[in-house]
């Protein structure tokens, strides 16, 4: 029984952290983030568990997430955050 539960938890973080190696940051988040889903859908299939409105929202924003990052045009950079706030001091008023 250990054995079933130490192995393959052992070889898919191996597995994981091999990849990271070829892999850009990026595509591996993307990747990552995709594990709830997955994991959401199976238990659906496998364990005959309900779908929840509130799990179905969080698929739809995580895929929503993943689609938006894909279709970004490659070297474009995200958009930059409005201008900091300055802070006033006793030199600057």
């Amino acid at each position: 029984m250990l054995y079933l539960a130490a192995v393959p938890t052992v070889l898919c973080y191996l597995i994981k952290n091999v990849t990271l190696k070829y892999l850009d940051p990026v595509r591996c988040t993307l990747i990552l983030s995709t594990e709830s889903i997955f994991c959401a859908i199976l238990s659906a299939i496998l364990l005959g568990e309900r779908m929840s409105g509130r799990m179905l929202a969080g698929v739809a924003l995580i895929c929503c997430g993943v689609v938006t990052e894909i279709l970004r045009p490659a070297g474009s950079p995200p958009e930059s955050p409005a201008e900091e706030p300055q802070i006033l001091t006793e030199e600057t008023k």
